[in-house]
């Protein structure tokens, strides 16, 4: 196989795929800090009322499910990318 087939990396991530199972890691990570930020700020503000702006997505979800849901949503996402990071990681091993 050609280095065009078994890369789908492109510029500086083509020259070091290594960089690119980092980066979706530390995504992953950002999201699970976000999820626990904002489980965090949306309990306390369930707790002590009034009005907080939040994202149209986030409103619909917590609407519909509450804290847990918005809270899930963000973690889901940061799963996604610890998988991509684990199927990237598994390519490295297999070239």
């Amino acid at each position: 196989m050609s280095e065009k087939e078994t890369n789908e990396y492109g510029g500086l991530l083509k020259k070091n795929p290594k960089l690119g199972v980092l980066v979706l890691i530390l995504i992953g990570v950002a999201f699970l800090v976000y999820a626990y930020i904002t489980h965090n700020d949306l309990t306390q503000w369930e707790q002590e009322g009034g009005t907080r702006p939040m994202n149209r997505l986030f409103a619909v979800v917590y609407d519909m499910v509450g804290v847990w849901g918005v809270t899930s949503l963000l973690a889901a996402g940061g799963f996604f990318f610890f998988y991509q990071a684990y199927t990237a990681y598994n390519k490295l091993l297999k070239k």
